[in-house]
């Protein structure tokens, strides 16, 4: 089981870790466990939520870049919340923005050129600095709402 994984691969991984701290999570409700892993369904007792979870396919150094579609953009509603991944070596964070922020961060992103897609670029800083920041929204707190997933253990990244 030690085997190198990178990339898609470690993407998925992350998901699945986070998909399980969200199920066993009771403010979110029952997870259908049929979704894909980009988007997570909830059947909460009060309403239905979806997450969509973006993880960083390329990471240079102190910086991760996510790119969201068109097809999400274009159609964000209300019970829509968007998670980022943060992977650091076996460790990973995350954030979740609800509905509000996550059309706020949006609508400060003026879509690639090239792709059909938003770019969100994260910045990772020192500790000692400021920390991690979101480019395009710079006093969003990101630092204070980062949460951590459990690390892996038998894998090697």
């Amino acid at each position: 089981l030690n085997a190198k994984i990178a990339g898609r691969q470690i993407g998925n991984k992350w998901r699945d870790i986070l998909m399980r701290e969200l199920h066993n999570n009771s403010e979110w409700g029952q997870l259908d466990l049929s979704t894909n892993g980009k988007i997570l369904s909830y059947d909460g007792s009060k309403l239905s939520k979806t997450i969509i979870v973006r993880y960083s396919k390329l990471h240079y150094g102190n910086r991760w870049w996510y790119d969201i579609p068109i097809s999400y953009w274009k159609n964000w509603d209300d019970d829509t919340f968007l998670a980022f991944l943060f992977p650091d070596g076996n460790e990973c964070s995350f954030v979740i923005l609800n509905p509000q922020e996550a059309r706020a961060l949006l609508s400060k992103i003026t879509p690639s050129d090239s792709r059909d897609a938003k770019i969100v670029h994260v910045h990772k800083e020192p500790e000692s600095t400021r920390g991690p920041y979101i480019r395009q929204w710079d006093d969003f707190p990101l630092k204070s709402r980062l949460k951590g997933l459990p690390a892996l253990q038998d894998e090697k990244v």
